[in-house]
């Protein structure tokens, strides 16, 4: 099945479906034509040319989708750059390899389409290649791929955007998505919630948690972890943490024992301390 990417349909759409994200950005790039960061987004679905009339009403129908109980945003992290087009590129992108949710988002894109055409909708339902662009040329691509590392993620959130020029791209309409890691407030230390289906996706979740804090934990990271029981996880963080000062420092010290496994509906949840 061939995958297309957005960047010769952007131009002629100005209305599309989009996931918002949360990583830890760089403070610094190479040289390029930067999309800001509140507008970096994955695209889910491009809309078909709209009508004044049926763009009024497209924007006056709030977005609603039934997101199952077990529904969290889809995490991972980003792992390579891609150039888009390959024979001639314009944009520099960063590729998502998601660890979980991944099923759930396509079946949320495909919710998302069959209501929009039900709505009577145009839609380009070509599968796309999941990217998210950063910055649009001129850029040296040899000095983005030296500069690159890989960064956590998780979608947070569905909007429908409008392309308003200048790299900008504004939400109109908003869908809130349930997160598998949220950062906490504390007093002390460093805190964070956590959910996931189980206790295999709280330990993967816990791990992206900590790469949020220090990217380079990703390259100790453990896809596929075995847990049994909360103690395991926590034993499981400490040694990460341990393996991680010993190679190259680590920012934090221990993963508190402390905290108890609560059910939020049918997701299990836990406040992460973390020791700095």
């Amino acid at each position: 099945m061939r995958q297309t990417h957005p960047t010769r349909s952007r131009e002629a759409h100005s209305l599309f479906y989009g996931l918002e994200l949360a990583t830890p950005w760089p403070e610094n790039y190479p040289k390029g034509r930067l999309i800001p960061e509140e507008g970096r987004h994955q695209t889910l679905s491009f809309l078909g040319p709209l009508s004044r009339e049926k763009r009024e009403e497209f924007l006056a129908f709030p977005l609603r989708l039934s997101l199952p109980p077990l529904f969290l945003g889809a995490a991972g992290y980003f792992d390579s750059l891609l150039f888009l087009p390959p024979e001639r590129a314009k944009v520099v992108a960063w590729r998502p390899r998601l660890l979980s949710g991944e099923h759930e988002l396509l079946t949320l894109t495909f919710q998302l389409q069959e209501a929009l055409l039900m709505r009577g909708c145009q839609v380009d339902s070509r599968p796309l290649l999941p990217h998210v662009t950063v910055a649009r040329t001129p850029f040296s691509r040899e000095d983005w791929e030296r500069s690159f590392q890989p960064l956590p993620l998780f979608f947070c959130a569905l909007h429908l955007y409008e392309s308003v020029g200048e790299l900008k791209y504004h939400p109109l309409t908003t869908l809130p998505l349930p997160v598998p890691i949220e950062e906490l407030e504390h007093t002390a230390d460093v805190a964070f919630r956590l959910r996931g289906k189980n206790l295999t996706q709280l330990a993967l979740h816990a791990q992206l948690a900590l790469a949020f804090l220090a990217p380079s934990f990703l390259e100790l990271l453990e896809e596929k972890p075995v847990v049994a029981k909360l103690v395991d996880l926590v034993q499981l963080l400490n040694k990460k943490i341990f393996d991680m000062d010993r190679k190259f420092g680590s920012p934090f010290k221990a993963v508190s024992h402390a905290g108890e496994l609560k059910q939020e509906g049918d997701l299990l949840v836990w406040e992460m301390i973390i020791d700095v």
